[in-house]
């Protein structure tokens, strides 16, 4: 008997190791933007992309939003009485089981979970732009080779790139801060992670529309 309590110990050992971790919440930094603590988070009748984007904006989250797949246009309920961020981002995704979120270098990347021959995951060469304001740096991605062979190869068109401006603005100053990146051999992920990270800017979506899906729209703000 004490034999067979130590096989089935050690099954369970095995279990916790390497079984189920889809009901656990992504890895996050518990000082950071996530780990903020939420009492009472109410947010309803609202779809997918609109609820996200509160919980950015209430908390001052980095999101990029990855809408290749349409997730439903259901209204969500959303309802966290005590817990932080990252329990209400689970709570989201809960209720759009196609989609998860992980946190990416202090930005919250949601999308689906599955997701073949992503737009995001192209990987570009070099990315370099120096002081861009807001209407150059969807120039730089429009012309990226990797991307125009991408859609080419994909029969789609990419939509205007679009880069809101928000706030007030001083007379003489540009509508956003500055831009400067340079970065090889990375992904347009990691180019839009980047942008996100950089002072004025906090989030991107990439999303599909048209009748027939066939074209794609980069935006950020």
């Amino acid at each position: 008997m004490r034999h067979v309590n130590s096989i089935v110990m050690f099954c369970l050992v095995l279990l916790t190791l390497s079984g189920c971790t889809t009901s656990r919440s992504p890895k996050y930094a518990l000082d950071g933007p996530l780990g903020q603590q939420v009492s009472n988070y109410e947010d309803s009748g609202h779809d997918f992309e609109t609820t996200v984007n509160d919980l950015r904006q209430q908390y001052r989250l980095r999101v990029g939003l990855d809408l290749e797949t349409q997730p439903d246009r259901r209204p969500l309920s959303i309802r966290v009485l005590r817990g932080n961020v990252a329990d209400v981002l689970n709570a989201i995704v809960a209720q759009e089981s196609g989609f998860t979120w992980a946190e990416i270098n202090g930005v919250v990347n949601i999308g689906p979970r599955r997701q073949k021959n992503s737009l995001l995951d192209v990987r570009v060469a070099q990315f370099h732009i120096t002081n861009a304001g807001f209407d150059q740096i969807p120039r730089a991605i429009d012309s990226l080779p990797e991307l125009k062979l991408w859609l080419q190869d994909n029969h789609l068109s990419n939509g205007p790139a679009v880069f809101s401006v928000t706030g007030a603005v001083s007379p003489g100053q540009p509508f956003k801060p500055l831009v400067s990146l340079d970065l090889q051999d990375v992904t347009l992920r990691e180019i839009l992670n980047g942008i996100a990270q950089s002072h004025g800017y906090s989030s991107w979506i990439v999303s599909r529309y048209g009748e027939k899906n066939q074209y794609i729209m980069i935006s950020t703000d």
